[in-house]
């Protein structure tokens, strides 16, 4: 048999949760409160007192009260104490390695970067751990408690374990769990979520796809490689080991016949090799010597025709990959996200465009959320942290009591 009180506790618990997530957003008085979770003014009255007691919340109003709502009384109003301890992310999407520290409401206290970490090492995690203490050992950190960390990391990670099962970026670093390399020398809790699904969340929670209306739309992410996200009905799927978005993989048939991944030609590096190849057959060399995804995209900006052909065709290929998946996912929003909107608008026209789209009412749009890896981690250290909190609060309560 269930224990009443047990589920009095878990049910006062997880409506903690839901005030803690609605004061994310902003300062709200107890009647706010009580109309955006469709709860009694009572019952948030009391719930907002315990929490008050726990330091969890603070109150912003004139009045000295615990009891923010009490009738009569001016409207008091609630934020989330950032004083109990701040989060940590960071992300290893990129070249250059982000690391920040944030409050419990999301405010960034200070990022830094380290620079040209183009693949990971064991000597990069421990630079990348040192950068993370020293955050927390300056002066902004005020010398809070860190809750929770979360790192985001391209490739297939395990949804169960936190495991990183495969990824071109960490391939020096195969026997090392990463999970446990931050738990050991922070003695918190580390999530590792893979970076595509991270950029999702931050889209349904800061950008184009926050509202109740998004609940089902596509990240296509074009960059060095092809990854995504699949939204579906307001959750981001992560398939069976927790490895669904890998678009790249898909095979098509490139322009010379051959069947080939989507990743080996459209990304970023399958256009550079296409560059490359042009640039022996012709003898028209574009560039002379190395050159860098900023120089082909100012060349596409310049009108360049070898360039822009290469490109605007990529584009018809990705229109195609799109076109597959609204059929298969029964989506009809895509974002796109990575360097590829560098191209600008003519390169989304130009998938817009495609027959084969407009037959199915497809709205493609670039992302444009700042740092969306980061936001996303963010999320999730912020919500663990919030089950910390609550849990240690409630075992503290408990031993004051008993003494």
């Amino acid at each position: 048999m269930v224990d009443k009180g047990q589920n009095q506790t878990v049910v006062r618990d997880n409506n903690m949760k839901l005030i803690l997530f609605s004061l994310l957003e902003k300062s709200m008085s107890c009647s706010d409160l009580a109309g955006k979770l469709l709860l009694s003014k009572p019952a948030v009255t009391k719930i907002t007192s315990e929490m008050l007691d726990l330091d969890l919340i603070v109150s912003g109003g004139q009045q000295d009260s615990r009891s923010a709502c009490a009738l009569g009384r001016k409207k008091s109003y609630l934020s989330i104490n950032e004083n109990v301890g701040v989060v940590a992310a960071i992300d290893f999407s990129t070249v250059n390695i982000r690391v920040g520290l944030y409050s419990l409401s999301g405010r960034e206290i200070v990022v830094r970067e380290l620079l040209d970490a183009e693949f990971i090492t064991e000597g990069v995690l421990s630079e990348v751990a040192e950068l993370l203490r020293s955050l927390l050992q300056e002066s902004c950190a005020g010398g809070r408690e860190l809750l929770c960390l979360c790192i985001g990391a391209s490739g297939k990670i395990d949804k169960r374990t936190g495991n990183i099962v495969e990824s071109i970026k960490f391939r020096d670093c195969r026997g090392i769990n990463i999970k446990e390399f931050f738990e050991t020398r922070f003695d918190v809790e580390v999530l590792v979520k893979n970076d595509m699904d991270l950029s999702l969340l931050a889209e349904k929670k800061y950008g184009a796809l926050r509202g109740a209306d998004m609940d089902d739309a596509v990240l296509l992410y074009i960059d060095s490689g092809i990854g995504g996200a699949v939204l579906s009905d307001g959750n981001i799927l992560a398939g069976r080991h927790g490895f669904a978005g890998e678009f790249g993989l898909a095979v098509t048939v490139d322009d010379d016949g051959s069947e080939q991944p989507y990743d080996c030609i459209v990304s970023i590096n399958a256009l550079k090799d296409k560059i490359r190849k042009y640039q022996a057959e012709s003898g028209d060399f574009i560039f002379e010597g190395r050159f860098r995804f900023r120089d082909v995209a100012a060349k596409f900006r310049e009108g360049h025709p070898a360039v822009r052909r290469i490109v605007l065709r990529s584009a018809d290929i990705v229109a195609r990959l799109i076109s597959s998946l609204i059929d298969i996912l029964d989506t009809g929003r895509i974002l796109l996200a990575g360097r590829v909107r560098d191209f600008g608008e003519e390169y989304l026209q130009r998938i817009e465009n495609n027959e084969s789209l407009r037959a199915r009412s497809a709205e493609v749009s670039y992302s444009q959320t700042e740092d969306p890896v980061l936001r996303g981690a963010v999320f999730y250290a912020i919500e663990a942290a919030f089950d910390l909190l609550i849990t240690r609060r409630r075992v503290d309560q408990g031993l004051r009591r008993e003494a």
